[in-house]
C-alpha cells in the first residue's frame, strides 16, 4: 500500500473550506471543510496524487 502524502491546507472562508497547493498542477485545489483524506482534483495526468489522493492538514487561513 502506498503512503498517503500530506498537504498543508489553508482555510479560505468562514465556512472552513480548505485549499491546498498542488506542486504537480501548479495551482490550488479547493475542498470542503475539515482535515483528512481527499481525492485529488489534479489536471496533471502524471500526478501521483491521482492514485493515492492526499491528506489535508490545516495550517492557517488563506
Amino acid at each position: 500500500m502506498k503512503e498517503i502524502p500530506v498537504l498543508e491546507a489553508f482555510e479560505r472562508n468562514s465556512d472552513g473550506m480548505l485549499s491546498a497547493w498542488c506542486s504537480y498542477c501548479v495551482e490550488f485545489h479547493h475542498h470542503g471543510a475539515g482535515e483528512g483524506h481527499r481525492i485529488a482534483h489534479c489536471t496533471n495526468e502524471k500526478s501521483p496524487y491521482k492514485i493515492t489522493g492526499y491528506e489535508l492538514k490545516k495550517v492557517s487561513k488563506l
